[in-house]
């Protein structure tokens, strides 16, 4: 199997280290790792909200327990066909640049 090694190294394979891991992070690669940790704190924060609205809900509307748990479930349904679908069609389109 052949390794690729990166020219001034100590005949490091490129994947184990090396050149890249002795570069300090910039700042933008910080601010890029921080937006990231928050929108993935925020995009699960909606879902740990419905807990806390539903007892609110039932009340307020009236409805039973089941038909508010099959309306929560619905939402997580949406997601994963949301999820696949738009990944099938990144793969089959690919990004296209504005015009």
């Amino acid at each position: 199997m052949a390794v690729a090694t990166i020219e001034g190294s100590s005949s490091s394979p490129a994947g184990s280290g090396g050149m890249l891991d002795d570069i300090p992070m910039s700042s933008y690669q910080i601010w890029s790792v921080l937006m990231i940790a928050a929108t993935v704190i925020l995009d699960g924060l909606d879902n740990q909200m419905l807990g806390l609205a539903a007892p609110s809900l039932l009340k307020e509307w009236g409805i039973d327990r089941t038909a508010l748990g099959s309306v929560f479930a619905l939402g997580f349904v949406g997601m994963a066909i949301g999820t696949l679908t738009s990944g099938w069609v990144g793969d089959r389109f690919g990004r296209r640049g504005a015009r």
